[in-house]
């Protein structure tokens, strides 16, 4: 059975499972069954059964009828590959709590949707660093972060980002006060900042993101991500979504980061694909349109060339917002299509996790061509109207990413488009400077 949106699935035509067998427990409740079924089933309505984890989804009720079973049904994610993984666990590692304090959920700016807040909190290392031993000059290691949303506010989140800032311009703006968190002008800790919808100049650096549907983010036991080592101030962004403006409404969610001071010997990192985000960076779409495109945004062979070395792709991410459908990273090399970098059929705003890589494209390569494009379903709107391109939950965007290692100091790509691979000046990847010729 499938089905492209909430609505009751269809059962497909042809039907490639078996079942072996189906048993329920009178005593403890707990019902098991097994099945065979095909890697591949040819059947274009069905994944791969690939060594990597899938979203399953479950319902009960009281009889074998098909319907809407209300609170009894829920996910979860299984590799049928492979035996259940070990629960995570970070009980080894030090926790920076990185979470809002309790800020009033309202926007700042004047004159803009105000469904949409977003709001950013400053974190001072020189200050957390002090309980664990460390300062901002010192370089620690992320080795993984999971959401911590305040109970009761999880559907006013949208989504997170925690940037790092570029420590010689913040170090500009800091005094003698401000340094232990003292005065109101320049940056202090645990300072708001209410009107953040774009980031201040010299926090662009993105180190860990959260988006509706996702949990905790783990990286491999040799690679972290760096944090400090002059840097001295995170940032964190949250973007919230108000639709009823429900009035009174305050929040202390965040993010929950582990890190080591025994660094890692691999240096991980976060690079955007930028499609389109930003209010202006792309023109309005189509509306009343099943399946509407924006420009495909490529990474030609002379910008991934500016990679030292390949990299190892650890986990893709897909984010448009409620119209968006399907996302497509598709890898070329030496002319080859070798198809998407993750395969998703049809993309669910609530449903964010990051996933493996397909398998064969775990390792990507200076040289490989890089072609994103962002899918929509703009029929909730008239045909005669346009979707706009932006920030606000109301609005679209294109902008998957992936982690990957090692980090590269040329791989911070722009937006780039064929055939000159022209620079533009969009934010993507880790947001440092990368200049081509």
């Amino acid at each position: 059975m499938h089905s492209h949106d909430y609505i009751t699935p269809s059962i497909d035509e042809s039907q490639d499972v078996q079942l072996i067998f189906a048993q329920q427990d009178d005593l403890t409740g707990e019902t098991a069954w097994g099945v065979v079924l095909p890697k591949d089933s040819c059947d274009e309505s069905d994944y791969h059964i690939d060594d990597k984890k899938r979203f399953m989804l479950w319902a009960y009720g009281q009889t074998h009828d098909f319907y809407f079973h209300s609170n009894n049904r829920g996910q979860f994610q299984a590799n049928l590959l492979a035996p259940p993984p070990e629960p995570v666990s970070f009980d080894e590692y030090d926790k920076m709590a990185l979470t809002m304090p309790n800020v009033p959920v309202v926007r700042g700016e004047s004159g803009m949707d105000p469904t949409n807040p977003f709001i950013c909190s400053y974190f001072d290392l020189d200050v957390m660093g002090k309980e664990f031993g460390f300062s901002s000059n010192d370089k620690i290691h992320m080795v993984g972060y999971d959401v911590d949303a305040e109970s009761g506010n999880e559907k006013y989140l949208h989504h997170m980002v925690l940037f790092e800032c570029d420590g010689e311009l913040m170090d500009e703006q800091v005094t003698s006060e401000t340094r232990s968190g003292l005065g109101n002008s320049g940056l202090f800790h645990g300072k708001v900042e209410g009107s953040c919808t774009a980031m201040p100049n010299g926090c662009q650096n993105p180190v860990a993101t959260w988006a509706v549907g996702a949990g905790a983010n783990v990286m491999p036991e040799d690679v972290g991500i760096s944090l400090g080592d002059g840097h001295r101030w995170l940032v964190l962004q949250m973007h919230y979504f108000n639709p009823q403006l429900d009035e009174g409404i305050s929040d202390s969610s965040g993010l929950d980061v582990y890190f080591t001071k025994e660094l890692r010997p691999v240096e991980g990192a976060v690079m955007f694909l930028n499609s389109g985000a930003a209010t202006g960076q792309h023109p309005p779409i189509q509306g009343g349109l099943e399946d509407v495109t924006m420009e495909t945004l490529y990474v030609e062979p002379e910008c991934s060339k500016q990679w030292s070395e390949p990299i190892t792709v650890m986990s893709v991410h897909h984010h448009s917002h409620f119209m968006g459908t399907r996302q497509e990273i598709i890898i070329e090399r030496d002319g080859k299509n070798l198809g998407p970098l993750r395969d998703e059929m049809n993309y669910d705003y609530n449903h964010q996790t990051g996933v493996a890589p397909e398998a064969h494209l775990r390792v990507l390569y200076p040289g490989d061509r890089i072609a994103t494009t962002c899918h929509f379903d703009t029929t909730s709107v008239a045909a005669y109207s346009m979707v706009e391109i932006g920030e606000e939950s109301n609005r679209e965007m294109c902008v998957p990413f992936f982690y990957y290692y090692p980090k590269q100091e040329a791989g911070a790509f722009q937006s780039y488009y064929p055939p000159e691979c022209e620079q533009h000046q969009l934010e993507l990847s880790n947001f440092e400077s990368l200049l081509v010729d």
